[in-house]
């Protein structure tokens, strides 16, 4: 999501707080394939995972500057996708997640997302301790995306791939790959038998 992370940088971001979410559990997955990681899933009691607002943080966090309103959103980028480990292929969706704040709900505006279909294909590490890559294609679906038009101006097809490490607690950590081979580090995230999820840390969007 390389070129979606840029064409962000016209809007007004201002970094939240606190790390990424901790995860608990059995390692194991594509590069591990013995366990099924489900003890790992950080979703909400009573959840199943499938709602991708049950992973991101829940408490306000970006109503304004200097205790003024001013109307805005916490906003994540999230990953899910499926991997086929007999095929090496993937497919799930990529979300930009806008969870408005009081001021722009008094605006009728709410909670929205903009979503892009992915397709990827398993790869090799780009790292020595990556476990694998996922390269990776997405298509806007305006369908399943429900955010105002301006917000939904963004590239409506784009490539990236990624590198990500499972560690022994059953997390994940997502890394951009660079032209010149080297690994970025963007977000973290958890595994669920097939399932690979990452949500970026919050930033506040204000309009």
């Amino acid at each position: 999501m390389k070129t979606t992370f840029a064409m962000l940088g016209f809007l007004l971001a201002v970094g939240c707080n606190d790390g990424g979410w901790g995860v608990a559990g059995d390692t194991d997955g594509v590069g591990n394939p013995d366990g099924d990681g489900s003890d790992a899933a950080p979703w909400e009691e009573g959840s199943d995972g499938s709602d991708i607002w049950d992973l991101v943080w829940k408490e306000d966090r970006c109503e304004g500057f200097d205790g003024t309103p001013v109307a805005g959103a916490t906003s994540f980028f999230a990953g899910d996708f499926r991997v086929d480990q007999e095929t090496g292929d993937a497919e799930g969706l990529e979300y930009w997640l806008l969870k408005a704040n009081d001021r722009w709900q008094e605006l009728d505006e709410e909670d929205c997302k903009v979503v892009w279909v992915v397709k990827a294909e398993v790869a090799e590490g780009s790292c020595n301790a990556c476990d694998f890559d996922l390269i990776v294609e997405g298509t806007m679906n305006d369908a399943l995306s429900n955010c105002p038009n301006g917000l939904q101006d963004l590239e409506a097809e784009w490539s990236e791939r990624y590198a990500i490490i499972q560690l022994p607690d059953g997390s994940l950590i997502w890394h951009f790959v660079r032209e010149d081979g080297d690994v970025a580090e963007f977000a973290d995230g958890f595994w669920d038998g097939t399932r690979f999820v990452f949500v970026t840390e919050p930033t506040c969007m204000f309009f």
